[in-house]
């Protein structure tokens, strides 16, 4: 019996060619989230709120970039603004998910 895989795959691994290299220096645990990592449910409320002031506030803001200009200008005030939305403390939430699971 002979199995084909999906019909976009070829081009997929085709793209990935020029990465094979660097792909072969990743540690499928130590340098990416694991699928099995979950957020405890406080947690994950948390994350989810912060994530909805990030996106409320970020998607507008690079929307105006696109059209616009100004990232160079305005980037700083930008990292400022998602950090007090939340975005360490997102981060913050994750490891502590991944060490809990992974260490």
């Amino acid at each position: 019996m002979k199995f084909n895989g999906a019909q976009d795959a070829d081009a997929i691994v085709a793209a990935d060619a020029p990465y094979k290299e660097q792909y072969s220096h990743l540690d499928q645990t130590k340098d990416k989230m694991p699928v099995y990592v979950r957020q405890n449910t406080e947690d994950t409320n948390t994350f989810s709120n912060n994530n909805a002031q990030i996106w409320n506030y970020g998607i507008p803001v690079v929307s105006k970039w696109i059209l616009n200009g100004g990232v160079d200008q305005q980037w700083d005030e930008y990292v400022k603004q998602v950090n007090n939305l939340g975005m360490k403390q997102n981060v913050e939430l994750w490891q502590k998910a991944y060490d809990a699971a992974v260490k």
